[in-house]
């Protein structure tokens, strides 16, 4: 029969043991959010660089550096100057800025076109000029292509004339976009260039808003079409 004390002991014994274990376990580190930040824009350049598909180690390094400073050259500006813009009326989707502060927001633009320039620039030393695009393209979610495409489906009977100029509408949306500091920022600079877009194919005698709302309905029924097939079978 084992003893009271004998019991009381063991229980001392293995709280100490228990005790020890526990404090010899590492503390769990806070996050540090610069490493965060670097671990994060790492992996968005990283995924830039294999769209690439680059067969030269050496360039593909460069290129990921390269993308890595201006993803936080951005996140430094912005982190400086949105506070500025926003106080100043600026806003990313906005048809106009506001004439009182336009030379002040003009400012602030000139310098991040600046430093667009010269990433563009460290780019073109690396890769062709196809090879930027595609950059560009990545780092504005491919809405070129996504917009252009939703306007060859949604407003028919479009010419050769006025494709161009959607596409060159696009293409300056990207220009701009490719600095936004967010997802948000991008989105809203291609809302406003969406709107040129509409603008432009009203002028040239679309009725845009009837070509979504037909488009909607066609939607509509294809959908319809495919559960009913699924239904039968």
């Amino acid at each position: 029969m084992v003893k009271p004390a004998g019991i009381i002991v063991g229980f001392a014994a293995c709280w100490m043991l228990s005790s020890v274990a526990h404090a010899a376990e590492p503390a769990t580190m806070p996050v540090d959010p610069e490493r965060a930040y670097t671990a994060m824009i790492d992996k968005r350049a990283g995924d830039i660089v294999a769209a690439l598909k680059l067969t030269d180690a050496a360039a593909a390094g460069r290129v990921q550096a390269i993308l890595a400073d201006r993803y936080r050259q951005l996140r430094d500006w912005h982190a400086a100057h949105d506070g500025e813009l926003k106080s100043l009326g600026w806003k990313a989707d906005a048809a106009e800025v506001p004439e009182h502060s336009k030379a002040q927001i003009d400012a602030l633009h000139a310098d991040l076109r600046a430093s667009r320039e010269a990433f563009l620039a460290r780019l073109a030393g690396v890769l062709s000029p196809e090879q930027v695009v595609t950059v560009k393209d990545k780092m504005t979610y491919d809405k070129v292509r996504v917009t252009y495409a939703a306007y060859q489906e949604i407003v028919p009977n479009l010419t050769a004339e006025q494709n161009k100029r959607l596409m060159e509408l696009l293409v300056e949306a990207r220009e701009e976009a490719i600095d936004g500091g967010s997802s948000e920022e991008k989105s809203a600079v291609f809302k406003r260039y969406k709107n040129l877009c509409k603008a432009y194919l009203i002028s040239q005698g679309h009725d845009v808003n009837q070509d979504y709302r037909n488009w909607g309905e066609a939607q509509k029924k294809k959908t319809a079409g495919q559960a009913t097939t699924h239904a039968a079978e």
